[in-house]
């Protein structure tokens, strides 16, 4: 059935992202299979109502944060969670939060924004934590 079907196709991107985001592929296999995945998408529009269904499971590719859950959580929480700046700056320790607090800090965050969810954080912030987290990770 379609439904099943959509959630086949999701299932396989998001494993496939994750895939990419822990580097088990690289980049161009990455986009070869994303590309595969758009045309078996295409290839399911035969008629008006497998499109109007369609419509709602479109895949995007977009440039995201490789951090755990930040468009939910506040970022903070959001970098203490993801593994990477959990092992470099041992984030269990009550030195490693305050190493991860410094470095919010210094990005511009005030102890109010660095609580506040991504969503609500203005838009300058997130635009220097974006070139930051490219120039740097």
């Amino acid at each position: 059935s379609d439904v099943n079907f959509h959630k086949i196709i999701w299932i396989k991107s998001v494993l496939l992202t994750e895939y990419w985001l822990r580097k088990k592929i690289n980049f161009q296999l990455y986009m070869n299979r994303c590309k595969n995945l758009f045309l078996c998408l295409s290839k399911r529009k035969t008629n008006k109502k497998n499109f109007k269904n369609l419509t709602k499971f479109q895949l995007q590719i977009s440039n995201e944060l490789p951090l755990t859950f930040f468009r939910h959580w506040n970022i903070f929480d959001s970098m203490l969670n993801t593994p990477f700046f959990s092992i470099n700056l041992k984030t269990w320790k009550i030195s490693g939060r305050k190493s991860l607090y410094r470095l919010l800090t210094r990005l511009g965050f005030s102890g109010k924004n660095i609580k506040k969810p991504w969503i609500y954080l203005d838009l300058k912030l997130k635009n220097s934590f974006r070139k930051f987290f490219e120039k740097e990770c």
